[in-house]
């Protein structure tokens, strides 16, 4: 009930900070792009392991390909 103003406010301090800032007036457009995100994220490849066994690194790649 107050995400309208909430985002307003929001939306004003982002613009005063550079910040991008996606709103959505609906929930049917917000669900649509979600289920998009996830579909995305999904077909991502997997990012293999390097042999020396380094699973931190290999996460964080894995985190950076997932935020593209």
């Amino acid at each position: 009930m107050h995400y309208p103003a909430i985002a307003d406010i929001i939306t004003d301090e982002c613009a005063k900070r550079g910040i991008p800032y996606a709103r959505y007036d609906s929930l049917p457009t917000i669900l649509g792009r979600f289920v998009g995100y996830m579909r995305d994220v999904g077909r991502a490849g997997d990012v293999p392991v390097a042999e020396t066994g380094d699973v931190e690194g290999a996460a964080a790649r894995a985190a950076a390909l997932a935020r593209l």
